[in-house]
């Protein structure tokens, strides 16, 4: 029984330095994006029911790049042609924090 309950424990101990180390490497990689605003023309409507859905618009006569940045630290950059409108999905506890340049 006790070899078990040490198996478990070794188990888990290593899963949760796993789940850490990701964490410390996807905090790194997102204190590296860009913080320059994306023009006016570029709008975004965030909506919350289950997901955090996020329509985001390119009201310029150019192509834009975008990052639709979620708190804590995640994000995601598309590339929209004049005119277009996309929709950007994350799980619920993700929350927009505002549009950038990629």
């Amino acid at each position: 029984m006790r070899s078990i309950v040490k198996t478990a424990a070794v188990a888990l101990g290593g899963i949760a330095l796993a789940v850490s180390g990701q964490g410390i490497a996807g905090a790194a990689t997102t204190a590296t994006t860009s913080t320059t605003p994306v023009p006016s023309c570029v709008t975004a409507q965030a909506s919350y029911f289950f997901n955090t859905l996020v329509a985001v618009t390119n009201g310029c006569s150019t192509q834009q790049s975008v990052r639709v940045n979620f708190g804590p630290s995640t994000n995601q950059c598309v590339v929209l042609q004049a005119g277009q409108t996309t929709t950007v999905t994350e799980p619920d506890f993700f929350w927009f924090t505002g549009l950038t340049t990629c």
